[in-house]
């Protein structure tokens, strides 16, 4: 999921797009990164105008709704 994010994001913003959820997963301080927190990190640093399009690729790649916010 992580990898598909920045994938999608054009290469000259994949830097910051790696960064901001790479920051953000260390925030949460957790060393196994669920798909809920892949969620929220995704919601907490990705700029309105692409967030859907960023859930998109998440929504594809999920393998359970559990905990899905």
């Amino acid at each position: 999921m992580h990898d598909k994010v920045i994938e999608a994001t054009p290469f000259l913003f994949r830097h910051f797009t790696r960064r901001g959820i790479d920051n953000g997963l260390e925030k949460h301080g957790c060393g196994d990164v669920t798909e809920a927190i892949m969620y929220t990190v995704v919601k907490e640093v990705t700029p309105p105008s692409y967030l859907e399009a960023s859930l998109k690729i998440l929504d594809e790649y999920r393998t359970t709704t559990a905990g899905l916010i």
